[in-house]
């Protein structure tokens, strides 16, 4: 009698290790999958800060030119705004294709930079052919930022059902473990 005690009590006490070690496995991968979620909520984040900058450069462009004037510093700190949102999405890719679509939106927004300036320094605000091109390339700046903001989104939406599916299997083998311990105990 003694003897099966003692190994009841072992079984017992292996299953409750190795529920626990499958536990904390899960536990961890959970976590993990959760701070990569909080990484790619910060990413869309920034990316939809990029948008709405661009959207904003093209709104003011619109404003500025339908009253027939550029006002300085509204523009100048558009272009400052969305460059410091260019800025930081810049610092923190590394992905080839990601870098290639920044770089791509960096050069139309110089274009975009210098066609204001000119119009802003030569009081030409009203010259339809600098005009016509500053709104193409706000246009396209638009275009750019919304396709990676929309990209990102999708990419957060696969990333946060993963993530619930990972802490939905952690809770069921916790729960199992803590079940099939108690029915052997």
């Amino acid at each position: 009698m003694k003897r099966r005690i003692i190994i009841c009590l072992a079984l017992l006490l292996a299953l409750s290790l190795i529920g626990d070690v499958v536990a904390m496995l899960c536990l961890n991968s959970s976590i993990y999958q959760l701070s990569k979620l909080a990484e790619l909520h910060r990413i869309q984040s920034m990316r939809a800060e990029l948008a709405s900058n661009g959207v904003r450069i093209e709104r003011d462009l619109l404003a500025a030119l339908g009253a027939h004037s550029l006002a300085r510093t509204q523009q100048l700190d558009s272009l400052r705004r969305f460059r410091k949102s260019l800025d930081a999405c810049s610092s923190c890719h590394h992905n080839p294709a990601i870098q290639v679509s920044l770089d791509r939106l960096r050069d139309s927004f110089f274009a975009y930079e210098n066609v204001i300036t000119e119009m802003i320094d030569s009081g030409k605000g009203t010259d339809a052919e600098l005009s016509d091109h500053a709104r193409e390339l706000a246009d396209a700046m638009v275009k750019q930022t919304t396709q990676m903001a929309d990209m990102a989104a999708n990419h957060l939406t696969v990333r946060n059902r993963d993530a619930v599916a990972g802490v939905h299997h952690g809770w069921m083998v916790l729960s199992g473990s803590m079940i099939a311990t108690w029915m052997l105990g």
